[in-house]
């Protein structure tokens, strides 16, 4: 409601379910720093990819970017400090100041990313067997998949991820 994207008002878990049950992968963006974020923020963030099994989970920083209406309305306000390129993935930093202390934002974005993207990669597993559970109740048919998929899933995510330069 703050952004005014009225796709994401409603229930995400039920559309999620609609997209996966359909057979189909979600990957999904979050975003931490809005001004109406609460305290628990970080829990309620992470326990929704987990719950929902976004295998991949784009975890972002606020930053707000010039000629929308978020960056008019905290600019009147003088809250804008710089401007942004737009890449909120990595830099740990926000280019206006939030409502709540800048540290417990940050805190909290670093809380996301590393428990979605833990070095064990359990979460990760977890999220990967909670999407085919929901592929399974789909009534769309699918391939079999080979066996060791798990492996292959694994493989490719230490090959993307664990060399990467996002990782915390």
């Amino acid at each position: 409601r703050e952004t005014g994207k009225q796709i994401n008002i409603g229930s995400m878990a039920e559309k999620v379910a609609r997209i996966q049950g359909k057979g189909m992968e979600l990957m999904s963006g979050f975003i931490v720093g809005f001004d109406a974020d609460p305290e628990d923020i970080a829990k309620r963030m992470t326990a929704c990819i987990q719950d929902l099994g976004i295998p991949q989970a784009m975890i972002g920083l606020l930053n707000v970017l010039p000629d929308t209406d978020l960056y008019d309305r905290l600019n009147a306000d003088g809250r804008v400090r710089s401007f942004t390129s737009g890449n909120n993935t990595h830099a740990f930093s926000m280019n206006f100041r939030p409502a709540r202390p800048e540290a417990d934002v940050l805190r909290d974005y670093k809380q996301v990313l590393e428990s979605a993207y833990s070095a064990d990669l359990k979460e990760y597993i977890q999220r990967c067997s909670v999407l085919r559970r929901h592929w399974t109740k789909s009534s769309t048919p699918r391939p079999p998949m080979a066996f060791g998929w798990e492996l292959k899933v694994v493989g490719r995510y230490l090959w993307k991820v664990m060399g990467s330069s996002y990782r915390c």
